[in-house]
């Protein structure tokens, strides 16, 4: 999370994502909130606010984040608590949910798995640990537009996260096909940040010699630049 920083002090960004969500996380954050309501997000939200946040409003710099994961108003509320302790006056903090359908899924009973074709109300197996939808990009960008500091959200369309502040910053429009495809293929690229700069190589990181390797040679954060014109240029972040 802290590697973020550099960007972020040294003026190299607008803004700045945290992908932290993935179907294993989901159900790990369902066990935390079934053992307590308050919570349900990822525990590097509590890093992003308390190292993080301060840094990035101080500079007007948004921050997005799908770590809200199963309880994003929790998440937006431990914020709060957060920058007041930090004494962050003003900072405006968005909430997207939405995207949990557990409670729901009684009334999804007539679709089908895509690859057996079996019902889900048929299903021997109806111990659903958590069900939750893709959403897009549209909320997030209302957030931004309205001056959010902080952007939080559950599960989120993995580029959507990145679409969302090109769509806010450049105007775009919900029909302009070839700006939001070229978007969202720079968004795939920064949410996969690790394999964009070398991450499929941490297959072998524990067999290298940390004499030989230090900790410089992990892959950095990615930095993406994007003009109006929808051509991205994409580079590692500054070492730290």
């Amino acid at each position: 999370m802290t590697r973020a920083l550099p960007m972020i002090t040294g003026g190299h960004v607008d803004v700045v994502c945290f992908e932290a969500l993935s179907e294993l996380t989901m159900a790990i954050l369902q066990k935390d909130r079934l053992a307590n309501p308050a919570r349900g997000y990822t525990f590097d939200l509590r890093i992003i606010a308390a190292q993080i946040l301060p840094h990035a409003f101080a500079r007007k710099i948004p921050l997005i984040t799908n770590g809200g994961g199963l309880n994003p108003l929790a998440a937006a509320e431990m914020v709060r608590e957060s920058a007041a302790k930090l004494g962050l006056s003003g900072l405006k903090i968005a909430a997207v949910t939405g995207d949990d359908v557990l409670a729901k899924l009684a009334s999804f009973g007539d679709l089908t798995n895509i690859d057996t074709g079996e019902r889900l109300a048929d299903a021997a197996n109806q111990s659903w640990v958590t069900a939750n939808v893709y959403l897009g990009a549209q909320p997030l960008v209302e957030a931004l537009r309205q001056g959010a500091d902080i952007v939080i959200t559950g599960r989120v369309a993995d580029p959507c996260l990145y679409l969302a502040p090109l769509i806010a910053h450049y105007g775009w429009s919900w029909d302009d096909w070839n700006r939001l495809a070229a978007g969202i293929v720079a968004g795939h690229l920064l949410e996969c940040t690790g394999q964009v700069v070398g991450g499929n190589s941490l297959a072998v990181i524990n067999t290298l010699d940390p004499l030989i390797c230090p900790s410089s040679a992990i892959p950095s954060p990615t930095l993406k630049k994007m003009a109006a014109s929808s051509s991205p240029k994409c580079r590692t972040a500054p070492a730290v």
